[in-house]
Order: structure tokens, then sequence, then C-alpha cells
């Protein structure tokens, strides 16, 4: 499943992440996703585009320097339409 997201989010992933922007397009974003979260996150987003339900995920990204930074996402019904 590709995850299509829009420019402006992806430059909050990169303040947050360390990431560049070409790094994190596409589903490159989610390199950075704690591996205990990603499962849960690809489940919760799929249950929504299954449903086509607004969504709500709390999960971590690893930062370069070791530190982790929570990230709450909330995906409304017109985003959900772009996950492929």
């Amino acid at each position: 499943m590709k995850m299509v997201l829009p420019p402006m989010l992806i430059q909050r992933i990169v303040k947050i992440s360390g990431l560049s922007f070409e790094e994190a397009l596409g589903n490159g974003w989610l390199r950075v996703v704690h591996p205990d979260d990603k499962e849960k996150l690809f489940k919760g987003w799929q249950e929504a585009t299954r449903l086509y339900h607004e969504s709500f995920s709390d999960y971590r990204f690893m930062r370069p320097d070791g530190t982790i930074a929570w990230v709450m996402d909330r995906r409304f019904r017109k985003q959900i339409l772009k996950i492929k």
C-alpha cells in the first residue's frame, strides 16, 4: 500500500524526523516510524481506507540523534481517498 501524502505534511515530517524532503516521499518516511508502531499504523490506515472513515493515529518517529518524537495524526475522509 502506498500512502500518498500532501507536500505540507511531508514538510512537517522532514522537520520532525530529520529526513530530507526526497527521503520522505512515497513510503520513505515510514523508515523513521518506530518498528513497534508500524503494524498498528498500517492496519489503522487500511481499515479507515476500507471503511472510508476518518482515522486517528499516534506513533513515534526515531530521530537521527536517537531521540523519539511522538506524532498524532488525523486523516479526514478526503485525505483517505488519496491513500492508494
